[in-house]
């Protein structure tokens, strides 16, 4: 996702918000070699944390610690984008899960006949 940042916007993210799919040894690492100050979900919000081996995963460790920041957590914090919640309702509350057709001015009709309302 950073390179094609570069490759669109010709300059390099000063950071990047992930959730805990993303969060990887090689993710972290690449984040790293490139210098950018990156923020990674080790797991779900509100649950235990899971206990990191430091000398088998190095930056898995090293964001472990430094979540445990509250700056970082208020930083992190602005991932939850408030496009989540209208994703959410209309997923679980009108029950629209998937498009019938394929290609995106098909799946543009689609949406904006608004079936699901």
């Amino acid at each position: 996702m950073v390179s094609a940042v570069v490759k669109t916007y010709v300059q390099r993210p000063e950071k990047v918000l992930a959730d805990a799919d993303y969060c990887s040894e090689a993710n972290l690492a690449g984040l790293a070699s490139r210098g950018v100050n990156g923020y990674a979900a080790l797991g779900r919000e509100g649950r235990k944390a899971m206990s990191v081996n430091p000398e088998t995963r190095p930056q898995t460790a090293q964001m472990q610690a430094k979540l445990a920041t509250p700056r970082v957590r208020a930083i992190y914090a602005q991932r939850k984008w408030p496009s989540e919640a209208p994703n959410g309702w209309i997923r679980n509350v009108l029950g629209f899960r998937r498009f019938n057709v394929r290609g995106q001015t098909k799946v543009s009709g689609e949406w904006n006949l608004g079936w699901f309302v």
